[in-house]
């Protein structure tokens, strides 16, 4: 199983999306399911993809099998585009004897990827329409109604109510330094993911409060999972833990996964390596204890994919009872505080002049 590991050149050939992959896998793992000849299934395929990239892979496959190439060499090709992740999946369920069963567990696995990112984008959605709607809804009104209404309450020269000089400091001297104050948090922000890498940058989002462990959470089930797909076709776990970490899509768990891979490679013991990093739940060690105590090492990272999955949802589900409350709340707070501070002068007008 040495040569399923990953290439220690980069493939010269631009990899598809996961996306993309997913199709390919697909298509591969329904013709070994149904025993179908592989180029007549793909070239069948090909014929139906709305992308012309997916279509352009699958004829590129039938064409390399009708030559009379095997499939375990052409993920061995580097003009592939499959990523080495899923390269290395097809080999070993080839190896197995079980290529549908490996392609579609890893296939529920990115669907299950996908369905935790909707849930956060659904969750995440309508709070954020409400808060733009605000902060358009506020900048309109300190350009049509706050500037012509303080120029007259100068005129008259008396002592403005508090929540109207908080609106005048909002005016003057802080709404004109907005789009400067945001294109330096842009730019900072950039600058500071060009220097610090994809890694950090992962770990930097997860310290965000609520969805920052949204992320983590997803990273780790993604990873697990990953792993419990690979060992179940007995790769040996270094081989594994390479692998996982090519075809996971947070950056964090991907730099994770290649230094435990070095770890076991020197001789340590996995759960004693995920015990010693911060970075991965303190929750995972005994589940992989369990495992390497047992020899079911892949059952005991199904099990964590689970678990982190529901971590995920539950997540997920708790932004989207909690936002849209939080955001009425500053609603309510926001807008009639800000029509307070415009009328309140003008009711103190009206006292002084009668």
């Amino acid at each position: 199983m040495d040569d399923l590991l990953p290439e220690s050149e980069p493939r010269s050939g631009r990899p598809l999306s996961v996306d993309q992959q997913v199709v390919v896998a697909e298509v591969v793992a329904q013709a070994a399911d149904a025993g179908l000849p592989l180029p007549d299934a793909l070239l069948a395929a090909a014929d139906d993809m709305p992308s012309a990239r997916t279509a352009a892979a699958l004829r590129q496959l039938a064409g390399q099998l009708q030559q009379g190439r095997s499939l375990d060499e052409w993920c061995q090709d580097r003009r592939t585009t499959l990523s080495s992740y899923v390269a290395g999946l097809i080999r070993a369920g080839q190896r197995s004897g079980d290529l549908a069963a490996t392609l579609m567990e890893w296939i529920d696995c990115r669907q299950a990827v996908r369905q935790t990112w909707r849930s956060i984008v659904a969750a995440m959605l309508y709070p954020a329409l409400l808060l733009v709607l605000l902060i358009v809804l506020i900048g309109c009104l300190d350009y049509l109604l706050v500037g012509p209404m303080l120029a007259m309450f100068d005129d008259f020269e008396f002592e403005l109510p508090a929540v109207t000089k908080s609106l005048v400091w909002l005016h003057r001297d802080l709404f004109p330094w907005l789009p400067l104050g945001g294109l330096s948090l842009v730019i900072g922000l950039l600058l500071y993911r060009w220097l610090a890498g994809a890694a950090r940058w992962r770990r930097t989002l997860t310290a965000l409060p609520l969805l920052g462990m949204l992320w983590y959470w997803t990273g780790v089930m993604e990873l697990s999972r990953l792993l419990a797909v690979l060992l179940r076709r007995q790769l040996p776990l270094p081989e594994a833990l390479l692998l996982a970490a090519d075809g996971v899509q947070d950056a964090n768990m991907r730099e994770i996964g290649q230094r435990l891979a070095a770890g076991v490679e020197r001789g340590a013991a996995l759960s004693d390596l995920i015990d010693a990093t911060y970075r991965l739940p303190a929750s995972l060690v005994p589940l992989v204890r369990w495992g390497e105590r047992t020899g079911q090492l892949a059952e005991a990272f199904q099990l964590a994919g689970q678990m982190y999955e529901g971590r995920s949802r539950m997540r997920a589900e708790l932004l989207a009872a909690l936002l849209p409350p939080l955001v009425f709340v500053v609603l309510a707070t926001v807008i009639p505080l800000f029509l307070l501070g415009l009328y309140a002068p003008m009711m103190s007008m009206m006292q002084w002049l009668m």
